[in-house]
């Protein structure tokens, strides 16, 4: 009976437990810090990976659009090697030659499918002035490519021609820019971006066309193997009709004049002025009446040459002329070229262009 009354206390003591426990082990104060703490490190794991994602997106983007915006102007500048790559400028006469695009483009390439790689390619994080000068046409433009990059990006740029689609393939690649930590974590180390753009021309197609049209039978039927030695004697050789540095450096304004007449398509001629002397010596004057003047060496703001610069900007006033364009040649003797920033300020001033023909 003792023992019976003793397992009926147990039991009761046992059922009543929350009840009759010490409040420290029954108490709910402190539950909300012990969640906090098994979910805090779940949302910050969430929040700090939608962080770096958001990162990498970024970046991603970036390179993608520097990729692609060099593909793109790579491509447009395609049809002339001496075009600027951002703005698309050049210097008058500076071409790439009449047969470049059958010739220096690749265009028989197709022909080495089944014997060998006919994709030219470049790397964009080498040294490329000697590349540049290596007298391939298709490596000097694809070497454009690299002025158009940011600095620390490196890859690839390429060029395809199958005679049906032409088109520049540019790859980048740069680093993960995030905690070498998460580089590991995650096994992602650079982030690479990939972008071509087709190389169109649609003034050559246009004139190719015309030519096909009107003057490929006649073509066919008079011209001979001597005319089209003729022609191409005409032309200029194979590297291209571009004026080569050495040909720009004059020693007398005498040869630079006449070079600058068969580049504009000028002559000699005068025009009478009233404020500044009775008349102006114009070196060529092209049939849209605009001036041109050839200077060789250094100039600076003599008083010779703001006579010069103040006729010039009397008859630009007057309408006597349409334009003025004052080009710098280099001399042959010292190398010297292009006016001072004196002059270059005053002639910017006066509506005056100025041209400096030196070739890089």
């Amino acid at each position: 009976m003792i023992r019976l009354t003793s397992f009926r206390r147990r039991i009761h003591e046992l059922l009543n437990f929350p009840k009759t426990c010490k409040p420290f082990i029954c108490s709910q104060s402190g539950s909300l810090t012990i969640e906090s703490s098994l979910v805090f490190p779940v949302i910050f794991l969430i929040t700090a990976g939608i962080i770096f994602f958001g990162i990498y997106v970024y970046q991603h983007v970036s390179l993608y659009s520097a990729a692609s915006s060099a593909a793109e102007r790579t491509a447009y500048t395609w049809d002339n090697s001496y075009k600027n790559p951002v703005t698309g400028d050049f210097y008058p006469g500076q071409q790439d030659g009449l047969y470049w695009h059958w010739l220096q483009d690749g265009a028989w390439d197709w022909l080495r499918l089944f014997a060998g790689n006919r994709i030219h390619s470049v790397q964009l994080d080498s040294g490329s002035d000697a590349e540049r000068q290596d007298g391939n046409l298709i490596r000097k433009k694809l070497l454009h490519t690299k002025r158009l990059i940011p600095s620390g990006i490196s890859g690839e740029a390429e060029y395809d021609n199958s005679l049906v689609e032409r088109h520049v393939t540019v790859r980048l690649s740069s680093p993960f820019h995030v905690p070498s930590v998460l580089q590991w974590l995650i096994g992602w180390k650079e982030i690479s971006a990939e972008s071509a753009a087709s190389v169109t021309e649609p003034a050559e197609f246009i004139r190719i066309a015309d030519l096909l049209r009107e003057n490929a039978r006649k073509f066919l039927d008079e011209a001979g193997i001597e005319n089209i030695r003729e022609a191409y004697g005409k032309f200029g050789d194979l590297q291209g009709t571009a004026a080569s540095e050495a040909s720009l450096a004059f020693e007398s304004h005498a040869q630079a004049k006449a070079y600058l007449q068969k580049l504009v398509y000028g002559r000699q001629s005068t025009r009478t002025t009233d404020e500044v002397g009775t008349w102006r010596l114009i070196d060529a004057l092209d049939a849209n009446m605009i001036a041109h003047q050839a200077y060789i060496g250094y100039k600076d703001s003599t008083k010779d040459l703001r006579d010069q610069l103040q006729k010039d900007a009397e008859l630009l006033r007057n309408s006597k002329l349409n334009g003025v364009v004052w080009h710098f040649f280099k001399r042959k003797s010292d190398g010297s070229i292009g006016p001072s920033e004196k002059l270059r300020k005053q002639l910017e001033q006066n509506g005056i262009i100025v041209v400096i023909h030196e070739l890089n």
